[in-house]
């Protein structure tokens, strides 16, 4: 119990404060703890979207040729500690609660602020070194340059993705967004670029860097294919220093965390998109795979993300989309996005108390009109969804 207490605290703190001045007190505070996270090779993966699944496909890659590897990804679906694994174990309780006090007492004595991801970072670079990793997968959280795990120099880094996705902190333009996500690329380390990831900003960083470039070309547009091809290439380079077979890369980058694509019942599939081109690559694949069918969206939407960029796409793609009363905090009213859908001109929708309701009229409106369920939006509706008995 006291666990879930210091987690609902944990979550009261600031989340995301993203700069340079920020960025110098993470530096300065890692030094203090004694560079925590140069004590074992490190990967980085930045990216607007696969960011996650690439992520989780190398460390899958890595685990099967027995390597000891360690995991760090953001945001979880249930339990906080499923951002920091260990060989497919999560953090123990204790470990998080231990560390974290110990932290959070220290940055007021040397009268520094950390944030929510501040401390999760280094809760993930001391327990790597702890548990003695042979290597770390480490993704960014937000944008790339001033991201607090840019601290690391890692063997390779990754770029997934380029699209619009936080402009208040990376800025209005792809461009700029790319050089935020290109800070991750460092000083004569390979860095993979996703089929989406293809922007001159990247060729000029690395030149400058002296940083051999891996273009990884589109091959097939199937939902998972990119993110697997991104993988297999990151995989390929790391071979010299992490060798790995062609069954245990295969095997590897076949797999995928949950709620990406996850189909459950045949009809009702669960995705984590959040953004226009998350939206778009999804509408994609499910028109591919399921041509003559409806989607009936039951959708969420974090506070901070933009939702104008949806509403077309939402009227184009959607027959109907339904609304509830969430319990997570960092999820908007319903009230709030049916005003917003409402300026738009767009009426499809309804709310409801609460997923339950939700789920069981969508699921029986699209029973009854040959449709499928979608549940999009964020991530943080993933565990309503998830706990629902009915999946």
């Amino acid at each position: 119990m006291y666990y879930q207490s210091f987690i609902k605290k944990l979550f009261h703190l600031s989340s995301h404060e993203v700069g340079e001045k920020k960025f110098a007190s993470f530096k300065k505070m890692v030094s203090l703890l004694n560079h925590p996270e140069k004590n074992y090779p490190t990967i980085h993966i930045a990216g607007t979207n696969g960011k996650g699944s690439v992520a989780y496909k190398i460390a899958q890659a890595l685990l099967a040729a027995r390597y000891h590897v360690g995991l760090y990804t953001s945001p979880h679906l249930i339990d906080y500690r499923e951002r920091i694994v260990v060989d497919d174990e999560q953090i123990g309780e204790n470990e998080v609660v231990d560390f974290l006090t110990h932290m959070i007492t220290f940055a007021k004595k040397k009268q520094m602020n950390l944030n929510f991801f501040d401390l999760t970072t280094l809760l993930a670079f001391d327990f790597f070194a702890k548990k003695k990793v042979d290597i770390a997968i480490i993704e960014t959280g937000i944008g790339g340059r001033f991201d607090s795990t840019n601290v690391i120099v890692p063997l390779l880094s990754v770029i997934t993705s380029i699209g619009i996705d936080h402009q208040n902190i990376l800025g209005k333009s792809l461009t700029s967004i790319a050089y935020q996500k290109g800070g991750i690329i460092k000083e004569k380390r390979p860095v993979i670029l996703g089929p989406y990831a293809n922007f001159p900003i990247f060729q000029k960083i690395a030149k400058k860097k002296d940083s051999p470039i891996y273009h990884v070309p589109l091959k097939q547009s199937a939902y998972d294919m990119e993110n697997q091809e991104i993988a297999l290439k990151a995989l390929e380079v790391l071979n010299p220093y992490f060798p790995t077979s062609f069954k245990e890369r295969k095997k590897g980058i076949s797999m995928r965390p949950k709620c990406r694509f996850q189909i459950f019942q045949k009809n009702v599939i669960l995705d984590g998109a959040h953004n226009q081109d998350g939206f778009h690559r999804l509408f994609q694949e499910i028109k591919k795979k399921y041509p003559k069918k409806v989607i009936d969206l039951l959708f969420a939407q974090s506070i901070h993300k933009a939702l104008g960029p949806l509403i077309e796409m939402f009227s184009f793609h959607v027959r109907q989309i339904a609304l509830f009363s969430s319990r997570h905090t960092k999820l908007k009213s319903p009230y709030l996005i049916a005003q917003e859908f409402e300026k738009m001109q767009f009426h499809r929708w309804k709310i409801y108390s609460h997923f339950k309701e939700a789920f069981s009229q969508i699921s029986l409106d699209a029973k009854e009109n040959g449709g499928i369920v979608l549940i999009a939006g964020s991530f943080y509706m993933m565990q309503e969804a998830l706990d629902h008995k009915t999946l």
